[in-house]
């Protein structure tokens, strides 16, 4: 008789002969055999499971850790220690937004988050917003965006975000191309707390002697830093950090500047970076929320939806940047 759902039904029947038990033995072995493998295929699925769990546990630890550190050595020093954030493709797609869209065309200097996607993705970044909502909390506008670009042999004087003497907040700087380490970006730690702008201390920008010379008088604990610091990497430094950089390459350096605050902080635009005659757009920015609610309302605030729109890069072209273009115009007229 043949016993139905069987999985081998030809053993079945074959009585006391060799050649049942031979099948018999067969059977057995293969049924040992298949069900050895389902236990195996059991514990590899159990095993990359809780492997993967770990990992992501670790990974989870390991952000904590950092927003901790980055956080607590912002508020001692003014600036947190480097870590790596953009791949390299991801790296030329930002370097390829600046030929797509050019600076001209920008509603005004710190503008790019309104019109560029791939800038106001960067600023989104899930590890800069873990450890920005460290350092401001829940509530986050990327108020300006610049990729600055630095020509090969030149250097920027020490100086603070001139915006962040008006209100509150901190800086991203992220290495795009041709970045070096210890050569490009340098910091005095613990200037955020001098309360004084190196351009008012330093009558050369540039002069190491006379620096060090003027923060010694500021600080004995301060010291002039070379920041350790290559392409895709980025650290964060509050806005009245004394900070320089410089290219001593021969080739263009490109970075990613980002810049946030809290919601509550009335954000403007600035026309003119020419300190102390800083000249300020009458039109309020346009900052992009990208953690947490706008309860204020005191700048006009924009979602990733809006970015890029076509009527906003319309208003950018043919509005807002000729009005920088004609102050440019007007200022090298009559200078």
């Amino acid at each position: 008789m043949r016993v139905l759902n069987d999985p081998f039904p030809k053993i079945i029947g074959n009585g006391g002969t060799g050649k049942g038990r031979k099948m018999t033995k067969l059977g057995s072995s293969r049924f040992a055999c298949l069900y050895g493998i389902g236990i195996l295929k059991r514990l590899l699925t159990q095993s990359l499971r809780y492997s993967s769990l770990l990992s992501q546990r670790n990974n989870r630890l390991f952000v904590k850790i950092f927003t901790m550190k980055t956080a607590d050595h912002l508020q001692t020093f003014g600036y947190s220690e480097a870590a790596s954030l953009l791949s390299p493709a991801q790296l030329e797609q930002t370097l390829s937004a600046k030929v797509k869209y050019p600076d001209r065309l920008l509603p005004w200097l710190k503008g790019r988050h309104a019109v560029d996607r791939t800038t106001a993705e960067i600023a989104q970044h899930p590890q800069l917003l873990k450890t920005l909502r460290g350092i401001l909390g829940e509530d986050i506008l990327l108020w300006g965006s610049q990729i600055i670009r630095q020509k090969p042999g030149k250097k920027f004087r020490w100086h603070v975000d001139q915006e962040h003497k008006v209100w509150n907040g901190v800086s991203v700087w992220i290495g795009l191309k041709n970045v070096q380490p210890f050569k490009s970006v340098s910091i005095v730690s613990g200037s955020h707390l001098f309360n004084s702008d190196p351009a008012d201390c330093l009558s050369d920008g540039c002069d190491p002697q006379q620096l060090q010379l003027v923060v010694s008088k500021q600080s004995g604990d301060s010291k002039i830093v070379d920041l350790n610091i290559k392409d895709g990497e980025f650290f964060i430094f509050h806005g009245k950090t004394w900070h320089a950089t410089r290219n001593e390459t021969g080739s263009s350096r490109f970075a990613l500047l980002l810049q946030y605050c809290t919601p509550d902080q009335k954000v403007r635009a600035v026309k003119d970076m020419d300190y102390p005659h800083i000249k300020w757009h009458s039109f309020s920015p346009e900052c992009l929320l990208v953690s947490g609610n706008d309860r204020h309302k005191v700048n006009r605030v924009i979602t990733m939806e809006q970015v890029g729109t076509l009527d906003r890069k319309f208003k950018s072209a043919f509005v807002y940047a000729p009005q920088t273009l004609v102050y440019k115009i007007g200022k090298r007229l009559f200078a």
